[in-house]
């Protein structure tokens, strides 16, 4: 007699809470069955004995209380967070599909954070819950978080089987866009999920030039990862647009050459229509970031592939510099290429002559080669060579690369 079963300690917590915590099914049992039992009482941040009892993965307690009176299934902590939530982060599939059994159960229930059951499952990888909620009546397949996130963004970090079941359901809608404008598609080629990517390439309906808040698509985010395979994948997409330039002025070719992607690069280059000269808000092209950012293999690929008037359009100083000092030791093992590195130069004497760095490295060319030439086709490297440098007429002698 007076007992008072509902009394707290210092924290908030019951003798309700602290068994359904410590997962003690016989003294639920009997607490429950007292009278004034108060199963929905909460602790200072909100957590209930069922919540606890969720959270700690005891499923006959679960059970238990979901049967007493008054038991509210859909009651929230601080944080918004509610029994269904706990199970399905803590990854409890029996859990959770006890929970779903209780009248009234709100399945798409948020938290304060905006996420749902079915966000939180995906993001976990947990596929079974995934199934399981996907079967409930009424589930809100593209609901988003506060971020603007749906279940299949999420799990387009790296759960393909729960991408692939999501993809499967009716109505999913697979070109939604977060905050920051990602889609699944872009979400999955920037962290190099390939399967994930393949699955979402074969969805009808798929945007693959869709592109996030600062313009990139997932064709630039795949070239600036590094991400080969998937790149390839793209570019096999019928439609898909090369040459897109996100708010930078960047193509997924610029920032291939940025990172030093030669391999990238190569299969770029190979795409009809591909644009080497686009230039970014600094006004630097492919080959002037790949040679700026010391990728001398990267830079070397563009210069193999451009006209002789291409490399010639260089307008900047600095920039011819940058492009000779990468490509130097490639072009000297490559008899064809050198004329281009020296080609750069002619009719831009002016340009020669007030820059000490390219004046260097162009008497550097023409001397190493010269020292290592093969032999095939040497007279007439050596004129056309000698004629080059002799048509920089505003070079005093004193200036001009020494021809032996």
């Amino acid at each position: 007699p007076g007992i008072q079963v509902n009394l707290p300690n210092q924290s908030g917590v019951t003798a309700l809470m602290l068994a359904a915590m410590k997962g003690h099914t016989d003294i639920v049992t009997a607490l429950l069955a007292v009278p004034g039992i108060q199963v929905n009482q909460q602790k200072q941040n909100g957590t209930t004995a069922l919540m606890l009892a969720a959270m700690n993965s005891h499923t006959d307690i679960v059970t238990a209380l979901l049967e007493a009176s008054g038991i509210q299934v859909n009651q929230q902590e601080q944080d918004g967070g509610t029994a269904l939530l706990e199970a399905v982060t803590k990854g409890n599939t029996d859990i959770v599909k006890t929970l779903l059994t209780a009248s009234g159960i709100q399945v798409n229930q948020p938290d304060h954070d905006g996420e749902t059951a079915l966000t939180l499952a995906a993001q976990h990888g947990h596929t079974d819950i995934v199934t399981t909620l996907l079967a409930f009546p009424g589930i809100q397949v593209n609901q988003k978080n506060q971020n603007g996130e749906t279940a299949l963004m999420l799990a387009a970090y790296g759960h393909s089987a729960i991408v692939t079941t999501l993809l499967g359901t009716s109505g999913i809608q697979v070109n939604q866009q977060d905050q920051n404008g990602n889609t699944a598609l872009i979400v999955a080629a920037m962290n190099g999920q390939a399967g994930i990517v393949t699955a979402l390439l074969a969805t009808p309906g798929i945007e693959v030039n869709q592109q996030d808040q600062d313009g990139d698509t997932a064709l630039i985010v795949a070239a600036m990862h590094g991400q080969a395979g998937i790149v390839t994948a793209l570019l096999a997409i019928t439609g898909i647009q090369v040459n897109v330039q996100n708010q930078n002025g960047e193509t997924a070719l610029m920032l291939a050459a940025h990172k030093g992607h030669t391999s990238i690069v190569t299969t770029l280059l190979e795409i009809p229509g591909i644009q080497l000269h686009h230039k970014n808000q600094d006004g630097k092209n492919a080959l002037i970031l790949a040679s700026q950012q010391g990728h001398s293999k990267t830079a070397f690929r563009f210069l193999s592939a451009m006209k002789f008037d291409e490399v010639h359009s260089i307008q900047n100083p600095l920039h011819l510099n940058l492009v000779a000092t990468q490509c130097k030791d490639a072009v000297l093992n490559n008899q064809k290429y050198i004329l281009k590195v020296f080609g750069i130069f002619r009719n831009k004497p002016a340009l020669a002559d007030n820059d000490g760095p390219i004046r260097n490295v162009l008497s550097f060319l023409y001397e190493d080669w010269y020292r290592h030439r093969a032999n095939t086709d040497e007279n007439l490297m050596a004129k056309k060579l000698t004629r080059i440098l002799e048509e920089r007429e505003k070079l005093d002698d004193s200036k001009k690369p020494k021809i032996r």
